[in-house]
């Protein structure tokens, strides 16, 4: 536009000098037309002597100058008339053009201000002497200055001192090319710096302006990403990772020098000028069991759109022939749209030592394991919520032997607890989870109705953080061991019964017998020594037979309970409780319709135990009897019998609301040989003992309570494992 505007202005003022010259020619032309005029006047005034011919040539000369004059005055005239037209016509255009051309130029001065005012760089405006001559306030901010401070001051005296010995070098280079892009680094008021690119451009005949901006997060950004990338080479070289990158376009694969290292060999020794590489740098460097499926594994990770991180397990050859167990991860770079681009960064780890690490582990591991599943323990591993972790071959034999379902990872621990033990098997579980390591003996009953004895232990497990992972249990098949202890206790008791029976049959001869005999001696001496009549003779006779057979009732007291010692080894059967009851009454209906005995029996809980039948009703002989005999006489007999199941014992409660006995003083005689407690009834004081004698003779208990007028209550109890082990 300015260059247009500049011809239309030359061409204007050639064009008023063309009218300058034609007006002077005019001018010049109507001077000589006088001359000429005054000239022939003067001849025809003064009558100059010429002759006719001459006056006739100078006529012609004179008319056609005249005419020639005129014509050129003429033409001259119009000329001028249409010059000036044109002229005036043209240059009131070019003030027109002049106008908007400042308009436009006053527009583009206001954008400029508003351009310089707004604009986030820093702008200055110097002239050729490098004198700054504007600037926003932009550049006020960046480096402190206010506006005045900035107007005196030359542009290189911001610079530092190394860029101000490098300032003319690069005038001169910016005045040739016309501009430049370049970083300097600027001095602020309050003396710090501050690194900057600058834009500048030469401005011919003003000067020139720059456009600085701030990189300093940017360079700080730079610091940081070469200071991570010095960092990470470090890691790289530290840790003995490799690092490579792969362009898919190109198939070229970028390895850096400790992805060789690991192998033994060099990274010069391979073709890195861009070139499609992939097969010399990895594939062929594969294990040849690792090479297809490693391959196909990256090539489906760029094929289904590198989605995730790319993982994989191979070895590779190092230059020793040896096999390097290389950890390779990657994953594919993403442009700043998140689009996916052709390049999948990735690092290679040497694992080789772990391999080798993991697998002793696994052997130790295997061992171990073969250890367990061929232990005679049954080992099992439960978390806190009994959920089964971990078992082996013992277990779930012992488990299947004893009739249960097969145990299985992830069971219910719970539906696999014997029946019985549940409360003792929670109560040592809560001991291990407090962190504690219980132990103790369990009699368990499986579902065949057969008693086991196991030894059973828990361990707390924690892993590598200390964080409870579950409790180990080790049981110990002990039923052997059990059995012979019952056989040894068995023995014990029976060699304190025997020790008791002697004492017993110690007391018994010392005074029962000692009595009757020592009566039959006294009275024979008496007669064989005495002259009597015949009244003290029958007198004598009849004290001898009661001694006699008083003598007879000991001696077959004594047989009954060595019969009873020897029918000990009597053959065991299941006996029903109620069919012995039942027998009972049968036999002694008569006696109960008398005394209108009733009887209350419960064997719901249990009915039968395998025992010696003939001691069983024995004992319930004797106390129903009892019971029968020492009733209270204004109250009929009722006896109560319950059969309970309690701790794996047989506990029988046998109670009669006669008499009563004073335990108070009596209660250590309860039980013995010849020991009554009521005299208003026949009785040798021989049922209680016989009783407790055949209790114990099974392996029983029997306890007693028992008040004045109230009644007597018997418990009997039989363990069950004894009976059936």
């Amino acid at each position: 536009m300015v260059m247009r505007l500049n011809i239309s202005i030359k061409l204007y003022l050639l064009l008023v000098l063309m009218l300058v010259v034609i007006l002077i020619t005019g001018i010049y032309g109507i001077r000589e037309l006088n001359t000429l005029n005054q000239i022939t006047e003067k001849t025809y005034a003064e009558h100059i002597s010429i002759s006719e011919e001459q006056f006739k040539i100078s006529e012609e000369i004179y008319l056609k100058a005249k005419r020639n004059s005129y014509i050129f005055l003429s033409l001259s005239l119009s000329l001028f008339i249409l010059m000036g037209i044109y002229i005036i016509r043209n240059i009131r255009y070019l003030l027109q053009k002049l106008k908007l051309t400042k308009d436009k130029a006053i527009q583009s001065e206001v954008k400029f201000q508003e351009l310089m005012k707004y604009a986030g760089d820093s702008i200055f405006m110097t002239d050729a002497t490098y004198q700054i001559t504007a600037m926003n306030d932009s550049a006020c901010q960046l480096l402190g200055y206010s506006r005045d401070e900035l107007q005196n001051m030359k542009i290189h005296e911001l610079m530092t001192a190394e860029d101000q010995q490098t300032f003319e070098t690069k005038i001169k280079k910016i005045q040739k090319d016309g501009g430049s892009l370049h970083e300097r680094t600027f001095r602020r008021k309050d003396g710090s710096f501050v690194d900057t690119e600058v834009n500048v451009r030469h401005i011919e005949g003003i000067g020139y302006i720059s456009v600085i901006r701030d990189i300093t997060e940017r360079k700080e950004a730079e610091i940081k990403i070469r200071e991570n990338d010095e960092r990470y080479k470090s890691i790289i070289s530290v840790s003995n990772t490799g690092g490579w990158e792969y362009h898919g376009d190109t198939g070229y694969l970028w390895c850096s020098p400790e992805y060789f290292l690991m192998l033994g060999r060099q990274q010069s020794d391979y073709d890195f000028s861009g070139a499609k590489n992939l097969q010399e740098t990895w594939i062929e460097l594969l294990h040849p069991e690792d090479r297809d499926r490693s391959r196909n594994h990256f090539a489906e990770y760029l094929k289904n759109g590198s989605v995730g991180m790319y993982e994989s397990y191979f070895r590779m050859l190092h230059v020793n022939g040896s096999w390097v167990w290389i950890w390779s991860r990657g994953q594919t770079l993403r442009d700043a749209q998140g689009n996916l681009t052709q390049i999948t960064v990735g690092t290679h780890i040497d694992i080789t030592e772990r391999k080798k690490a993991e697998a002793l582990i696994k052997e130790q591991a295997d061992i171990f394991t073969a250890i367990i599943e061929n232990a005679n323990e049954a080992i099992w591993l439960l978390s806190p919520d009994l959920t089964v972790l971990q078992f082996n071959k013992t277990l779930k034999e012992r488990i299947q032997l004893n009739g249960g379902n097969e145990i299985y990872l992830g069971a219910d621990f719970k539906d696999f607890i014997y029946k019985g033990t549940e409360k003792e098997f929670m109560r040592m579980f809560n001991e291990a989870l407090k962190g504690n390591y219980p132990e103790n003996e369990l009699c368990q009953t499986n579902i065949h109705g057969k008693q086991f004895w196991i030894r059973t232990r828990m361990y707390p497990v924690y892993d590598i953080q200390k964080e409870l992972i579950g409790i180990a249990i080790l049981t110990e098949n002990i039923t052997e061991r059990k059995t012979m202890e019952f056989e040894r206790q068995k023995m014990t008791d029976e060699m304190l019964q025997r020790n008791r029976d002697l004492e017993q049959f110690a007391y018994i001869v010392s005074h029962n017998l000692r009595a009757p005999v020592a009566n039959i001696m006294g009275i024979n001496e008496y007669m064989q020594n005495t002259e009597m009549e015949l009244e003290e003779k029958e007198e004598m006779n009849s004290g001898l037979k009661k001694s006699i057979d008083r003598l007879d009732e000991v001696i077959k007291d004594l047989n009954s309970i060595l019969q009873m010692k020897r029918e000990i080894s009597e053959k065991k059967e299941t006996v029903k409780f109620s069919d012995v009851i039942d027998n009972i009454k049968m036999s002694i209906v008569h006696l109960i319709e008398k005394e209108e005995v009733t009887f209350i029996s419960d064997f719901t809980a249990v009915d039968e135990m395998t025992t010696i039948k003939s001691y069983l009703h024995s004992i319930f002989y004797n106390l129903i009897s009892n019971s029968i005999k020492y009733r209270r006489p204004d109250v009929a007999p009722v006896i109560k019998i319950k059969s309970e199941l309690i701790d794996d014992k047989i506990e029988i409660t046998y109670k009669d609301n006669g008499l009563g006995i004073d335990l108070k003083k009596r209660g250590e005689q309860v039980f013995g040989m010849y020991k009554r407690f009521h005299t208003h009834t026949e009785g040798k004081g021989m049922g209680l003992y016989m009783v407790k004698t055949q209790v114990e003779t099974l392996g029983g208990t029997i306890s007693i309570k028992s008040k004045i007028n109230k009644g007597t209550e018997f418990k009997i109890k039989f363990e069950i494992e004894k009976n059936n082990t």
